[in-house]
């Protein structure tokens, strides 16, 4: 939102400046007023500015313009011709930008993605030597494109500290040849709403020994075995963020059972924990998780049940016929 009024306020001072001086030319334009502008563009639409002129040039030409790329509203023909003009020694300064400035890149693909687009977009991913951040999001398509594009970041020079692939139809196969390649440094990796099976776990204790933050909602593939041999003996200790919603075949004690083994092994700790719509949990089995956590832990969960036994349930009825569904006390440890 505050984007939106920046970029807003921006392009009516643009717009005041022009209508209070007819002969002023593009050159001429106040260049903090142009980086506001040109930092909500896409790469598309900043490739367009640089041609204006030259200090729209210098000004869309930036390093840090180029820092974050996003590449998902790009159609395949903006995505052609841009990887087109890296490839054009008369614009170097793309390539060099690419290669040596872009960290962050984000593909949160619309429905009309298809192989073709996929495709194009290798060799751009390919020239971001420096990338440490990379979303692959919502990538509905199956087949040997999409596993080529999978394959081509095996082959990258980057060393990649936070992965998402949020959505994205993945194989097992495919995951395990990127944790091989960057799980060592990985620090964050989400991989909700995928298609994963029980060797993912497998390989993500293997190869992910420092991960940090791993977010797995509603990943419906996993068995209720893989999970509690993960979370009970292979896990890596360095978890501090840990989203598990709609997990519902996890158990509270696999989860304390980690806890426990953090508490006695090293110094980190649970910091954050989201376990909405695992249903078997109870208050009783929030408080405890985060009494082993040191009080410390922010858990957001959806519990109503006081405890699993007789009164818990009373409590429930109880409760429910006043209206008061959660206690007050409870709020600490609530989203």
């Amino acid at each position: 939102m505050q984007q939106g009024k920046n970029l807003t306020c921006a392009i009516t001072d643009l717009i005041d400046i022009r209508e209070r001086n007819k002969d002023l030319e593009m050159d001429q334009f106040p260049v903090e007023i142009l980086y506001e502008v040109f930092r909500q563009l896409g790469p598309s639409d900043l490739l367009r500015c640089s041609l204006v002129c030259n200090t729209w040039h210098n000004e869309a030409t930036q390093p840090r313009l180029w820092k974050s790329l996003d590449l998902s509203l790009l159609t395949p023909r903006e995505v052609a011709a841009l990887a087109s003009i890296a490839d054009d020694p008369r614009h170097l300064w793309l390539s060099h930008r690419l290669e040596e400035y872009t960290t962050d890149l984000l593909l949160k693909c619309p429905s009309y993605i298809g192989p073709r687009h996929l495709k194009l977009l290798e060799p751009l991913i390919r020239r971001t030597h420096k990338l440490d951040t990379l979303h692959l999001d919502r990538i509905q398509l199956e087949g040997p494109t999409c596993d080529e594009l999978f394959t081509s970041l095996c082959a990258s020079k980057c060393e990649l500290t936070t992965l998402s692939l949020r959505q994205t139809l993945i194989s097992s196969q495919s995951l395990r040849a990127l944790l091989i390649t960057y799980g060592p440094k990985l620090r964050h990796l989400d991989l909700s709403y995928t298609g994963i099976d029980d060797s993912s776990l497998y390989d993500i204790a293997q190869y992910c020994p420092n991960l940090e933050s791993l977010c797995m909602d509603a990943v419906f593939r996993l068995s209720a075995d893989a999970i509690e041999m993960f979370f009970r003996y292979r896990a890596p200790l360095t978890l501090k963020n840990l989203s598990l919603k709609y997990t519902y075949v996890l158990r509270p004690n696999w989860l304390l059972a980690y806890a426990a083994r953090q508490g006695q092994n090293t110094c980190c700790r649970l910091q954050k924990v989201y376990i909405e719509g695992c249903d078997v949990f109870t208050i009783k089995d929030v408080k405890t998780l985060s009494a082993l956590t040191g009080d410390k832990c922010f858990i957001s969960h959806s519990a109503i049940l006081e405890e699993d036994s007789l009164q818990g349930y009373r409590s429930l009825i109880d409760r429910l016929a006043t209206g008061i569904i959660n206690d007050p006390e409870d709020s600490r440890i609530r989203a």
